[in-house]
């Protein structure tokens, strides 16, 4: 038995030759087709397989491929070479044997007919020969006896098997010696056999017992048989005429019509006859011919069951891959599906019954389904499923190796569970054993099929050569791209994305190689023959077959040098013209080592040793020369910390290379004892796997440089060469494959086979899955990919030993196909009692010692005794653990930091005064080594005051007390002079040992990188300003000299003195877009890394411009004191008064002056400090029990105010992330975020003002004196990372300005702000109110509901008019909804999921993917786009607690949401007509507005050419709606699914809310795979996709609420007012005439409410003013004898006596037309006022003034003598 069993095989869809059968059970449809020798049952409802049968294998040993099947109901029958067989659901029960090979299976009720044919020579006439010996109850050995019988009679050429199916609901295996031994069987009830060969049958319907049969001869002969009787009863003439049409032309496919008589029959001419069989006629013939009518064989042929229209369609597949479609009415051709199957003959076309549905299935590997839907009556592919065209030659599970196993929450992933596969047919395919509705190919561009076409060549022209090879990365899955391939013949290399499943991103190669290497080719020598990626993610590395790896940028595709780094002239020829300014070349190594006239000889020694080369001399030279592949690179691979890369040639060269320098080490080469041919990188412990020439395999310790391990030498390996290799994740087992059609399975640290297995085919490829249960494995000539199980995941296993024979893997069963229950009860291991023994075959004893194993001494457990469910647990304890997880974390215990060691752990983060960060010991100055002052005060982790023990007691010291961690796991900092306990705000941190150790490193990195710099060139650059000015000098100083603008010297700062001092005293920051730079890389400066900021910043909902995150020509923000480094396409100088951009910048510059005070103050660990839409704050960590309150202001305030005066510059700084992790391993946090934000081998930066040194992207002002005007606003208590559980932090907001006139301004409005403030109006107005069982989700009161109600029916009066159609959708949905629409990716953390029988399901947090299953629902045409959808759904969204706020912040909501359908022709006009929508509703509401568009990214999806469309229609909409110049363009910010129009509004305090938006979708309608059937003609163009547009104009209706309650200031508009009238009345006899009043109101739609009270008038009066009732109807005895009322504004302004119903129609006009007019009144009312109260105070306090300015006058004379008689 075998250690590994058969598991499944993907890829395939069917076999060439098999037809697929279609069976209609209840509501559902199936298709089973042939996959090998098993079959599946695909549901045509997504063409998904719910059954696959178990390997069809007889008795005889017999596994040929399923050749033909037929199903029923309950029981599938197939036929394998001359073996028929029944199969009960997927289980086999039933085989009988046949003479012959089986060519066709019929199914009549409930009998069942084979046909075979032999190769026998025809003859003249035609005779049948019956057996009737043959009984009910004959076997399969009665065959041999009836053919005996019958020597009399003509030799057979076909025979006809007639068996009675036995059938029942079980499925008991039977014999195929003794069939009635089950209850679901054949029983051969007799044979008839015929003197020619047969071709194809078919039952006629209502001709009872009656079969056609067609003979193989030219003639084409048709007969019609009795098979009770055994009789001729008719041969058909009606095919021939007199001109004899089909002379040469066989019969190939015979189908029952509709119609009653009437039968279809195909011919190897391409004709179908349509026949009547009753009166031998032939009705009419249609003819099947391509362009230059030469003919094509007819395949096979189908009748529509239901009426097209008028039409009776017959479906007729060709032997060229092509579909005709006829009308039999009309006798004419409907459409032709060319090209419907590739590569060979369509094998089958099938309707299914009472549907527009065809499946065809081909020789292709694929079954499609078309849909006939149309009014043209053309076909359009509905769904397929497919696979290679040609066998697979490289294959490799995703993220295998070590590479990404477990990343993700649930270890059954489907990232873990794809294949991902490429072969000759030049395409890459994914296939996943999981879930077979994600296998997929990957795109190699968009309208590949339309361009082919217009060239008139075959798409598989346009294609990428054949992969060779490929390697994958976990770590950027979800970026620019995770998968890079080479190509046979082909210099680049392309990166794929999964995400995308497209080829993506920039394509690798060098920049003297032409972009397109199909018309013009490189040298051989630069043809790619293998890579790898490094372990971040961020670069390739690809092999030659000249020797030279290339590395490569994947985000960028930018070339980063060569290994080796020196290329001389042993490269080849494509190599020499490389011109020499390139990286890596001679010339740039020579001129980066050029010795400085300043360093002495021992510093140019040092920096040429940073640069790799220790002496650049012949000696150097020649060891470079030596240590390079002069031969075909076979492997490359890079090790997980990006330190080292190896890689290994034909000629068995090893190499290891800095993977930073690109020097080889000292110790390379080593050469291997063979040549090479195959290299696998263990990256868990930094081994290397290489095959050598002779068949064994060596395993290379990189660090040791020393073979450890030598595998299958001296003929105990393999026979032939290695074609592939693959490793556990352990890195234990070591799998090989040949071509020798074997597998062993080696133990790397015994240095044995463990397992040898056979194949009947040749092996191409293996890949080990992540998990470790599942190899994968490609075959020579096999077009799927077969799958293996690892039994000891499933049952006990026991090793015997060493294995001696190989064990046939095709003749293996598995687990689950083993027919004997008891024995499959044992194998599984039932009762514990019995294990299965692999390793011995055949029944020999295994070598090594056999039988149980006994423990080597007492109280020892040997594991390897017991079962492997057992022991395995040892050995997969973390997948256990994984796959164990819960579905909720775990709450964590609210004072345990995630990044605290356990109890006895070493603390990465605290370092003993002893003891330096990595944990070895000090040594002091005896030791020969000086060391720095220590890098952290003692510091003790605790959870009680227990834990912690006082000196005074006779516990341990403060002094070298060390770092531990309790059961809290807070960070405390007891027994330290960095916080004083007793008073946390006095004791000082500017003497703190860290502080003086940080300066003094960033000084020495500074010198280091001054350097650097100083070798940059120094060009003349070209400055071009806004208006077009092109600057080239400036003049330096008062009066100074012109000096030319120079490149890394000239600053922006010196540019702004140029054009005035003014201006340089006043800029914030400067934007730049770039022309040509010199010697500048993103990677070098710092820009390519993360500052952890970005996620702070996401939260904060703050929109920042960052350089660093785009690489294309757009502005970028530029520190005014950072050397320009080339020419300036245009600069801009942002000012803080003008400018967004460059608050954002005062503001951060702001927080770093914060920081620094908190550090000098109080020693705290800042954390993270980023810029607000207003002001700012910063994170820091006070220690335990340690906050800041508002008394603790001014004194913040106070060193703020002393860093302002001091002017401290800016500095800017890049590191390297040891650099950076050195600068702030006194911080934990900074570390963690140093840890995980930053890259390894990456560069970042830091930027310092005064004593503080802050990781920062920047940019910043050019010092602290610009902020003149700083003030605290508030403070509150955070986590760390926003987490629960996490440290607790203090958060302290701020506002700056660069004037004190500013801050003041700022503090009024804040004021105002406050008594608008949203949550006080509501409370006062009873509004809404909330409630701690339900937080976050607003309960709004009666008149807030009002409010609430007039805001949506407003919309929804405007959508009626607009031509929006309203819809309802479901609350709740599965959760795969949300990963088809790749929200589940983003969003699951806020979202609301729970279990639902056992599937995961959530409440919606947005309408989109609903909307988009609402459009998916129906076949739209061009006619019905646009189509509006609009939704008031009710939405759910899972914030943190912390961060609800009123009705701006909240759980549950609804949106005014609507999404757009349209074509990409009415983009701007729907953009126009949402720009109109959203003026009719801000002009109501009395708001104004300003536009912005924001552009491509540039990680944006899809076509740049549909991008720039969709750019001009949007830009020019907002041309026509707020003319030229009237909007701003946001370049690079768009969304990555479409560009969008950001709607900024500002309310009556000037405030901006972003609530209205308009934004493009091309990814959610390819994703739904959203069509509209388009206007164009052509199959190719017959569907389109839709553009999705998102509208939304108040947001969310909660958050609009809020905004217009503050907007307002609780003054609400008449036509929004929940109180509108308040009906007073003067004495209690106007009661009744006031209710009739408010019944009168009532019935016209209005507010209105009568006040009753006891109160006084005058009290009721100023109670409804106070309230906020915009009318208030004073009633009298005279009012009511009137029948009139006294009208009273809310302003208390009176209007005097008026009619009942002319009041009525006054108010009645103001609600309909939505007038705000009342609203401007008492505003400009309330300001005239407290402009007049300002006038009064000023004049009133006069003289005052005047007084006090006499008295100071005073004081200063009186000084002034004073001073004198001292003197």
């Amino acid at each position: 038995m075998a250690h590994y069993s058969p598991y499944r095989e993907v890829g395939l869809s069917t076999t060439a030759t098999c037809r697929p059968s279609i069976t209609k059970a209840g509501t559902e449809t199936f298709i089973t087709s042939s996959i090998g020798n098993q079959f599946q049952v695909l549901n045509t409802r997504h063409l998904t397989p719910t059954l696959v049968s178990t390997p069809l294998i007889t008795s005889s040993g017999n596994d040929d491929d399923i050749t033909c099947l037929v199903t029923s109901s309950k029981l599938s029958f197939v036929a394998s070479n001359k073996v028929v067989s029944v199969f009960f659901r997927t289980k086999c029960v039933c085989n009988y044997a046949c003479n012959a090979r089986v060519r066709q299976l019929l199914l009549i009720g409930d009998i069942l007919l084979a046909l075979t044919s032999s190769s026998s020579s025809s003859f003249s006439q035609t005779s049948m020969v019956v057996d009737s010996d043959i009984g009910s109850d004959s076997g399969s050995d009665s065959d041999s006896d009836s053919s005996a019988s019958s020597d009399s009679s003509p030799p057979s050429m076909s025979t006809l098997y007639v068996f009675d199916v036995k059938t029942s609901d079980t499925s008991t295996p039977t014999s195929p010696s003794n069939p009635d031994s089950s209850s679901n069987s054949l029983v051969l009830a007799k044979t008839i056999k015929f003197d020619f060969k047969a071709t194809q049958m078919c039952h006629p319907h209502t001709y009872l017992n009656k079969i056609l049969i067609s003979s193989s001869s030219s003639s084409g002969s048709l007969f019609l048989f009795n098979i009770r009787s055994s009789k001729l009863i008719h041969k058909f003439a009606c095919l021939f005429g007199s001109n004899n049409s089909i002379s040469n032309s066989k019969i190939t496919s015979l189908v029952q019509s509709p119609i009653i008589d009437t039968v279809a029959v195909g011919m190897t001419s391409g004709l179908v006859h349509l026949i009547n069989l009753k009166k031998d006629k032939k009705l009419f013939t249609l003819t099947n011919a391509g362009k230059n009518k030469s003919p094509f064989s007819v395949t096979s042929i189908s009748f529509q069951t239901t009426m097209m229209g008028d039409a009776s369609p017959m479906a007729v597949g060709l032997s060229n891959g092509s579909v005709s479609v006829w009308d039999l009415n009309k006798k004419s051709l409907l459409t032709t599906i060319t090209n419907a199957h590739k590569l060979g003959p369509v094998v089958s076309v099938d309707y299914i019954a009472n549907e527009p549905l065809l499946i065809t299935s081909g020789s292709d590997n694929s079954i499609k389904m078309w849909i006939f839907d149309g009014n043209d009556d053309t076909g359009r592919l509905l769904r397929q499923r497919s696979g290679h065209l040609k066998p697979p030659s490289t294959i490799r599970y995703m993220f295998s190796g070590g590479d990404g196993v477990l990343s993700k929450s649930d270890s059954t992933d489907a990232n873990t569970c794809n294949i991902l596969s490429a072969g000759p047919d030049r395409t890459l395919r994914m296939f996943s054993t999981a879930r077979s509705v994600l296998d997929t190919e990957y795109s190699q561009g968009k309208g590949l099929a339309k361009r082919a076409k217009s060239k008139n060549i075959d798409i598989e022209e346009m294609l990428l050569p054949e992969i060779t090879a490929f390697a994958t990365a976990e770590s950027r899955s979800r970026d620019f791209g995770e998968i890079v391939t080479i190509h046979k013949g082909h210099a680049n290399a392309y990166v794929w994305s999964s995400e995308r499943k497209a080829q993506t991103g920039a394509v690798l190669r060098q920049p003297e190689w032409p972009i397109s290497l199909m018309k013009k080719p490189t040298h051989w020598s630069t043809h790619a023959t293998c890579v790898g990626i490094s372990a971040c993610g961020n670069y390739a590395l690809v092999g030659t077959r000249g020797g030279t790896i290339y590395k490569y940028n994947i985000q960028s595709g930018i070339a980063r040098s060569s290994y080796p780094k020196m290329l001389d002239s042993s490269l080849g020829s494509a190599q020499q013209n490389r011109p020499s300014n390139l990286p890596g070349s001679v010339k740039t190594t020579l001129k980066k080592i050029q010795p400085d006239k300043m360093l002495s000889p021992n510093e140019i020694k040092a920096k040429e040793k940073e640069i790799g080369m220790v002496e650049f001399n012949k000696e150097t030279l020649q060891r470079n020369n030596e240590a390079r592949h002069h031969s075909i690179v076979i492997g490359v691979a890079v090790d997980s910390l990006n330190k080292v890369a190896v890689s290994c040639c034909q000629q068995g060269k090893i190499i290891t290379w800095s993977f930073t320098t690109h020097a080889p080490h000292k110790k390379s080469p080593f050469q291997l004892p063979r040549g090479a041919n195959k290299m696998l990188f263990l990256k868990a412990n930094d081994f290397l796997a290489v095959a050598l020439d002779d068949n064994s395999i060596v395993i290379y310790d990189v660090n040791n440089f020393k073979i450890v391990r030598r595998l299958g030498s001296n003929g105990t390996g393999h026979s032939k060469l290695i074609t592939g290799l693959t490793n556990s994740n352990d890195c234990r087992k070591l799998f090989s494959c040949s071509l020798d059609s074997t597998i062993r399975v080696w133990d790397i640290p015994t240095g044995r086979c463990v397992n040898w297995m056979e194949f009947d085919s040749v092996l191409t490829s293996i890949s080990l899955s992540p998990t470790g249960e599942f190899f994968a494995t490609s075959h020579s000539g096999k077009r799927g990919i077969s799958i293996w199980s690892d039994k000891s995941f499933f049952s006990p296993v026991f090793f015997g030993g060493i294995p001696k024979k190989p064990i046939n893997m095709d003749r293996e069963s598995a687990i689950s196909q083993v027919n004997d229950m008891s024995e499959a009860v044992r194998v599984m291991g039932g009762g514990g009692e019995e294990v299965e023994e692999v390793g011995g075959v055949g029944g020999e004893e295994a070598e090594g010692e056999g039988g149980a194993i006994v423990p080597k001494a007492d109280g020892i457990i040997t594991l390897s005794g017991l079962p492997a469910s057992h022991w395995k647990t040892l050995f997969h304890l973390e997948l256990i653990k994984q796959r164990n997880k819960p579905k909720v974390a775990p709450t964590k215990p609210v004072s345990a930091p995630f990044f605290l060691q356990k109890r006895g752990e070493k603390d990465p983060f605290f370092a003993n005064a002893n003891e330096d960060v990595f944990g070895t010991a000090a040594k002091g100055e005896e030791g020969g080594v000086k060391q720095p002052a220590p890098v952290l005060a003692p510091v003790s982790v605790s959870a009680t005051a227990a834990d912690t023990k006082d000196p005074k007691k006779g516990g341990s010291s403060a002094q070298g007390s060390r770092a531990t961690k309790s059961a809290a796991g807070k960070i405390t900092a007891t027994g330290t002079t960095l916080l004083d306990p007793a008073d946390p705000f006095k004791g000082k941190a500017a003497s703190a040992a860290w502080l003086k150790s940080r300066n003094e490193l960033f000084d020495s990195v500074n010198a280091q990188r001054l350097v650097e710099t100083s070798k940059k060139p120094r060009s003349p650059i070209n400055v071009t300003m806004p208006d077009g000015k092109v600057l080239t000098e400036g003049k330096t100083g008062k009066g100074g000299v012109m000096v030319s603008y120079t490149s890394w010297q000239t600053t922006p700062m010196d540019v702004a003195r140029t054009i005035s001092q003014s201006l340089a005293d006043n800029v914030s920051v400067a934007k730049i877009t770039w022309g040509e730079k010199f010697e500048y890389s993103y990677a070098e400066d710092g820009m390519e890394g993360d500052d952890g900021m970005g996620d702070a910043l996401a939260e904060a909902g703050v929109e920042v411009d960052s350089a660093a995150q785009s690489y294309v020509n757009k502005p970028e923000l530029w520190d005014l004191n950072r050397p320009l480094v080339g020419h300036v396409e245009k600069m801009e100088f942002l000012k803080f008064e003008d400018d967004r951009e460059a608050k954002t910048v005062f503001w951060h510059s702001s927080a770093h002056m914060l920081g620094e005070a908190l550090e000098h103050i109080y020693g705290s660990y800042l954390t993270i400090g980023p810029p607000l839409a207003a002001g700012f704050y910063y994170d820091s960590f006070m220690g335990e029990g340690k906050s800041l309150a508002e008394e603790n202001y001014k004194e913040v305030e106070k060193e703020v105010a002393g860093i302002t005066k001091k002017k401290q510059k800016f500095e800017r700084l890049v590191v390297t992330k040891e650099e950076a992790a050195e600068l702030f391993k006194y911080n934990p946090f900074k570390s963690k975020i140093i840890e995980t934000k930053v890259p390894d081998g990456t560069r970042t930066t830091v930027y310092r003002c005064g004593d503080l040194i802050d990781l920062c992207r920047g940019p910043h002002l050019p010092h602290t004196g610009r902020v003149k005007a700083f003030g605290l606003t508030s403070n509150s208590a955070t986590q760390w990372l926003g987490k629960q559980g996490n440290d607790q932090l203090q958060r302290l907001y701020g506002i700056s300005f660069p004037d004190k006139k500013m801050l003041k301004t700022w503090q009024e409005n804040q004021a105002k702000a406050k008594e608008r403030d949203h949550r006080n109006i509501g409370s006062q107005q009873k509004l809404f109110m909330f409630h701690e069982l339900s937080p976050g989700s607003a309960f709004f009161l009666p008149h807030g509901t009002r409010i609430y109600n007039k805001l949506i029916n407003f919309i929804k009066e405007i959508y009626w008019d607009r031509g929006y159609q309203e819809i309802i959708t479901p609350n709740v949905f599965n959760l795969e909804l949300w990963h088809k629409s790749g929200h589940a990716l983003h969003y699951k953390d806020a979202m609301f999921c729970f279990d639902v029988e056992g599937q995961e399901w959530g409440m919606k947090p947005m309408n989109c993917p609903g909307h988009c299953l609402l459009f998916g629902s129906t076949l739209h045409s061009y006619r019905d786009l646009p189509l509006r959808y609009a939704d008031f759904g009710v939405l759910h969204r899972n914030e943190l607690s912390g961060a609800l706020t009123g009705l701006t912040r909240v759980r549950r909501f609804q949106q005014d949401d609507a999404h757009i359908y349209c074509r990409e022709d009415q983009i701007e006009e729907e953009v126009l007509g949402a720009l109109n929508f959203m003026k009719t509703v801000y002009d109501c509401f009395g708001m104004t507005y300003k536009l912005e568009l924001s552009t491509r990214p540039e990680k944006a999806l899809g076509e740049v050419s549909v991008w720039d469309a969709a750019e001009k229609s949007l830009a020019n909409a907002m041309d026509k709606f707020a003319g030229v110049g009237g909007w701003r363009e946001n370049p690079g910010d768009g969304a990555f699914y479409g560009p969008k129009i950001d709607i900024k509004i500002s309310d009556a305090m000037d405030r901006v809310h972003q609530c209205a938006t308009v934004q493009l979708d091309f990814q959610l309608p390819i994703r739904f795979d959203l069509k509209y059937r388009s206007s164009e003609a052509g199959a190719e163009e017959a569907f389109k996709r839709p553009v999705m547009v998102h509208r939304a104009i108040l947001g969310s209706v909660e958050r609009m609420f809020a905004v217009l309650c503050e907007h307002y200031g609780g003054k609400w508009p008449l036509w929004i007012s929940p109180r509108q009238i308040m009906i007073v009345p003067v004495h209690a006899d106007q009661f009744s005439y006031g209710e009739e009043l408010q019944k009168m109101f009532h019935k016209r739609g209005l507010y209105a409410e009568l006040d009753s009270t006891k109160a006084t008038f005058q009290k009721k009066v100023r109670t409804a003013q106070v309230d906020q009732w915009n009318f208030q109807l004073i009633i009298g005895k005279e009012e009511m004898a009137n029948r009139t009322v006294n009208v009273r504004t809310r302003a208390n302004k009176q209007k005097g006596e008026m009619g009942v119903d002319a009041f009525i129609e006054m108010v009645i006009g103001m609600v309909e037309s939505r007038s705000i007019e009342e609203v401007k009144e008492e505003e400009e009312a309330k300001e005239e006022a407290e402009k007049a109260e300002a006038d009064k105070k000023a004049k009133g306090g006069g003289g005052g003034g005047e007084a006090k300015a006499v008295k100071v006058k005073a004081a200063k004379t009186k000084k002034i003598k004073k001073d004198k008689t001292e003197n």
